[in-house]
């Protein structure tokens, strides 16, 4: 039986990039989703847009009204959904071709809960592109906070089992929510598959809110463990200090090293919806 898919994009002044996560689902070669848009009150021309291919593809249902953050229009997407598997596509980021294909031909809800593809990082600036395959990413745990959600994909069944997205956090409640899910004993299952492309940007890459990140990720841990790991906050705090010296006093040298590891950079297949 072919499962329904719900696509969910929240976005908020998002003009220069949201239509090319529009196209990019609207041009997959999988027919049976639905896509929602949690619009949180833009004041550019995101409404205009998204507008323009709601009233022609009845796939498409928008929302726009105001929202506390993120994990707010998180939680309004899975209110609104009804598809038997979720997954996030930002208004930053957009799908690789034959995505949505892809999950519902691989991904085994029977048997697992979540599953977790692939991704790769870009950067339209700099002409970064790097791909980011599961299998050289160590595997979901509570000492492990690089969750990297747009690849990862939900049955509804996790959030009826153990909630939705707990938004007293501000950057870190998808850590959270798979350290509920692992402690609950749900299972994930992870492939090579290539999912989404992640635009660099935001606030998962300002150095403002790296400060409240690493603090949310120690909170997260102690949250959902029930001893006290002291290698993991201090590998935390190592990686804040890290962090902030590789983006200030090393920053070019990073930039550089960055270049020679990255994939190479194909403008064609990258924005292949265009």
């Amino acid at each position: 039986m072919t499962k329904l898919i719900s696509v969910i994009t929240c976005v908020y002044n998002g003009e220069k990039t949201i239509e090319d996560t529009i196209q990019s689902v609207l041009q997959q070669n999988f027919e049976n989703f639905e896509y929602i848009i949690i619009d949180g009150k833009s004041n550019d021309d995101t409404l205009k847009i998204v507008n323009n291919y709601s009233q022609k593809d009845p796939r498409i249902k928008l929302i726009s009204e105001s929202d506390t953050g993120i994990y707010d229009a998180y939680n309004k997407g899975i209110a609104r959904s009804t598809g038997d598997i979720l997954i996030y596509v930002n208004a930053d980021d957009f799908l690789f071709q034959g995505a949505i294909k892809a999950i519902h031909d691989q991904f085994n809800p029977k048997e697992y809960d979540l599953f977790a593809g692939s991704i790769s990082i870009l950067n339209e600036e700099s002409r970064y592109y790097k791909e980011h395959y599961r299998s050289k990413i160590p595997r979901h745990s509570l000492t492990n906070p690089s969750v990297l959600t747009p690849g990862i994909c939900f049955t509804r069944k996790v959030f009826q089992k153990i909630g939705e997205f707990d938004t007293s956090f501000r950057i870190c409640a998808d850590f959270d929510l798979i350290s509920r899910s692992l402690n609950r004993g749900l299972k994930i299952q992870y492939s090579d598959v290539l999912l989404n492309h992640m635009r660099e940007g935001g606030i998962s890459s300002d150095i403002r809110f790296e400060r409240i990140k690493k603090i949310e990720q120690i909170k997260v841990y102690l949250k959902n463990s029930n001893k006290l790991n002291f290698s993991f906050i201090t590998s935390i705090v190592v990686k804040y200090v890290k962090t902030i010296l590789l983006n200030s006093l090393f920053k070019k040298e990073l930039q550089k090293r960055r270049k020679q590891i990255q994939n190479k950079y194909n403008h064609n297949q990258i924005f292949w919806f265009r």
